[in-house]
């Protein structure tokens, strides 16, 4: 095994020599194409080396390791805490363009101790910049407060105590700013973290967002930003999804497609059809969506192609004001939704965001804060081009209708992060008159609710064993059960009432 010294003398720091510690770096070569152990070598290069380039540099050529050959490895005796930024290359390209990729990023990690690092050549990592809003935060002060994360997302070390790695804290994202952000380079995968407040440079697992409970949980699959508020969990209710193969809490009639609109010549099924989500990518990754075959001006199609919809339960925009719908479409036009039959009315909006892709997932936002109350109905309206002017049939895709109060469009690279709590095993699913849940210990609560939020029960001080509960009186939908344990836990599941 090669071992090379990146700082040769003994660091002094208020008097003392700090301990070294080597850094081991292995890299899998199995699966690169082209490459052959009997004629080409491996290389690293990074800061800690003043970026030579591959191959200038004999002390940094890996060497096959005994347990496998296309696994390399090098050792590096590291005299200090650092950050290390590096990447591979291999000899079947010379100089940098031997690298595992072109540009950015780089490798990062930041090592405090003795590391071993597991890489696979050309798997790249994903840039991920984490903010977090402070405004809300009660008693959050910037002239002592320093914000730190922790989880692991400290790669590789994990979960460090606030305050004790200076590669976890937060900057102002402007002078002054009350968002603090953090970019960090980690290898795709699932996540938990959480922020916390370090007080006059003291570190301590004290002055989280909130006391134990659950972390925040996010999958990283790219570059991608994360924005969160402190202490507070992104709220949203779904009321539809399409997951469990039908349409939920709406009815659906068509219009604005010619004779389609016409149920006794043509069923529903005809234009909307829940079916397998062509292009689970992006955004919308979900297994089902809605297929929608938007009638052309050949069989007299109209600007308001869509459907309208009675929704039971309601719709309610008393809390939450922002409707969001994903859409796949083959052509830009506007997008409509409409809500009908409450207290103020009716009101149909255009999304406050433009549509400017096709043939992809994009996340339409409508805007109903000067409204308030429950609308039993609904119009949905993807294709509102006025003249229209679409000759012939054309299928559009939606899906996840939702509404929350947060106005920015979901994106390829942009998250809004909810704390995910832990799931409850519920049976049979689907039900028709029954649900049954098993508790391993005491519950606090259980309670049952629509997509919308509101309470349809709850049972109080629920004893260990199998508890059960009567759905016969709920309406046909999905529904979310809460538990909530002695300990303040909480436990969600869904379910589907047929």
């Amino acid at each position: 095994m090669r071992k090379l010294v990146l700082f040769a003398l003994s660091i002094f720091l208020f008097g003392s020599v700090m301990a070294q510690f080597d850094v081991t770096m292995n890299v899998d070569m199995n699966g690169v194409a082209d490459f052959d152990p009997a004629t080409h070598d491996v290389y690293v290069t990074g800061n800690p080396w003043g970026w030579p380039e591959p191959g200038s540099n004999a002390d940094l050529k890996l060497t096959p390791t005994a347990a496998d050959p296309m696994i390399y490895t090098i050792t590096a005796n590291v005299a200090e805490p650092m950050e290390i930024q590096y990447k591979y290359a291999t000899t079947m390209v010379a100089g940098w363009d031997g690298t595992e990729w072109a540009g950015d990023p780089n490798r990062h990690i930041y090592v405090t101790e003795e590391t071993v690092m597991n890489d696979v050549y050309g798997e790249k990592p994903a840039v991920v910049t984490f903010k977090v809003d402070m405004t809300a935060a009660e008693v959050f002060d910037p002239a002592t407060d320093e914000i730190f994360m922790a989880g692991n997302i400290n790669y590789p070390k994990g979960w460090v105590m606030p305050g004790e790695t200076p590669n976890m804290k937060m900057m102002p994202e402007t002078e002054g700013s009350m968002v603090y952000i953090l970019t960090v380079t980690i290898p795709n995968g699932d996540y938990e973290y959480k922020y916390f407040r370090v007080i006059n440079g003291e570190a301590s697992w004290d002055n989280g967002e909130w006391a134990g409970g659950d972390n925040r949980m996010v999958t990283i699959s790219g570059d991608v930003t994360i924005a969160d508020s402190w202490g507070a969990v992104a709220e949203e209710m779904m009321i539809v999804d399409f997951e469990d193969g039908t349409t939920g809490p709406l009815t659906l009639h068509v219009m604005g497609n010619g004779d389609w609109d016409n149920e006794e010549l043509h069923p529903v099924s005809e234009t909307f059809e829940v079916i397998d989500n062509p292009d689970p990518s992006g955004i919308n990754t979900s297994a089902k969506v809605m297929k929608f075959n938007r009638r052309g001006m050949d069989e007299d199609g109209q600007p308001w192609g869509g459907f309208w919809a009675n929704v039971d339960p309601a719709v309610d925009v008393t809390t939450f004001k922002y409707v969001h719908v994903m859409v796949w479409k083959p052509r830009i036009s506007p997008v409509k939704f409409k809500l009908e039959g409450g207290p103020s009315g009716t009101l149909e909006l255009v999304s406050s965001n433009e549509q400017t892709k096709v043939d992809t997932w994009v996340d339409m936002v409508f805007k109903f804060d000067t409204m308030t109350g429950t609308y039993p109905v609904i119009a949905f309206m993807p294709d509102f081009e006025d003249p229209f002017t679409a000759p012939e049939l054309q299928v559009i895709y939606f899906d996840n209708i939702r509404i929350n109060n947060d106005s920015t469009a979901f994106g390829d690279t942009f998250i809004f992060n909810p704390v995910k709590n832990s799931s409850l095993a519920v049976y049979p699913n689907p039900t028709t008159s029954a649900l049954y849940i098993d508790l391993d210990n005491n519950a606090q609560s259980i309670g049952v609710y629509n997509l919308l939020g509101q309470q349809q029960a709850v049972f109080n001080n629920v004893s260990a064993g199998t508890f059960s509960f009567s759905t016969s009186d709920l309406p046909r939908g999905i529904y979310m059960v809460v538990m909530r344990d002695k300990n303040n836990k909480q436990y969600t599941a869904k379910f589907v009432k047929e």
